[in-house]
């Protein structure tokens, strides 16, 4: 890897968090080519893993996470040292090894930000033995041919023999193309910046993201990467709680309705608080 960072790829893992999925999520990063990178890796667990070397991993009180996911994934950009940034849940596979790569030839051709890539999902229960195929050094990977996995050239015969790890395609009704992942953003680490991050004024799960979309589209422009698709693996939602997302979606209407500029001023004045009441929250 290049002493330089091209490409710094945030997660934020908290609550219940079954470790394997960031495990099999970074197997497959560890196997982009052509580009250097890093990822930043913020844990809420209360438990420390052992990463990969091109990991850094950043602790802060799994307390914050429950009520706060916009300052989490602040911590996270606040650590990047990557020229460009990937703001990605930790659910999702870069099967294309040549993924970020691709990213970055993207958002250079137009000097906007990029959102949405398209989605293939693995059914949560399928997930156990796609990992422990990847345990067994056996390295899936997506045929969108047959939407199922096969497998590469040293694996052939097995391809039968796993032809039930099919893979469901959802569609946007908004634009009758395959669902795709809000919650994952790539730019230039300035544009983050620039507006200020996620708004922190967000409680719990949902609309930070999309707060965070509408901001950057306002101020460098943001559009659909419709030609690159990932792996998402699908997993239970125990944190959503109906009555804060309906709370976080009317916040996110006003701050439209008040404008841009002064949602931008508001974040980037309490962009990370480093300490609550006195308490240090991260290191």
């Amino acid at each position: 890897m290049d002493n330089k960072i091209n490409v710094s790829v945030t997660y934020t893992i908290y609550g219940n968090f079954d470790f394997k999925r960031l495990k099999t999520i970074l197997f497959y990063l560890a196997k982009q080519k052509e580009v250097s990178f890093e990822a930043i890796v913020v844990n809420a667990t209360e438990k420390k893993y052992n990463l990969p070397s091109f990991c850094k991993q950043i602790f802060i009180d799994k307390s914050i996470a429950k009520k706060n996911l916009g300052l989490i994934r602040n911590i996270a950009l606040k650590n990047c040292s990557g020229k460009y940034v990937y703001t990605c849940d930790a659910d999702i596979v870069f099967i294309d090894k040549l993924f970020l790569k691709k990213l970055i030839k993207l958002q250079n051709e137009t000097n906007t930000a990029l959102k949405k890539v398209g989605i293939f999902r693995l059914p949560k229960e399928e997930f156990n033995s796609f990992y422990n195929m990847i345990e067994e050094g056996i390295e899936p990977k997506l045929n969108e041919s047959n939407l199922s996995v096969s497998l590469f050239d040293n694996f052939p015969f097995k391809i039968k023999l796993i032809e039930k790890y099919a893979f469901s395609q959802r569609i946007d009704e908004d634009d009758k193309m395959p669902l795709v992942h809000a919650g994952c953003i790539f730019g230039k680490k300035e544009m983050f910046e620039n507006v200020g991050g996620y708004s922190e004024k967000y409680v719990g799960y949902g609309w930070e993201d999309s707060d965070l979309q509408w901001k950057i589209e306002e101020i460098n422009g943001i559009r659909k990467i419709k030609d690159l698709k990932v792996l998402h693996l699908d997993h239970e939602r125990g944190y959503f709680n109906k009555t804060q997302f309906e709370k976080n979606k009317k916040l996110f209407f006003k701050r439209v309705k008040e404008g841009v500029n002064k949602a931008i001023n508001y974040d980037l004045d309490n962009f990370v608080k480093l300490n609550e009441g006195g308490k240090q929250i991260y290191k």
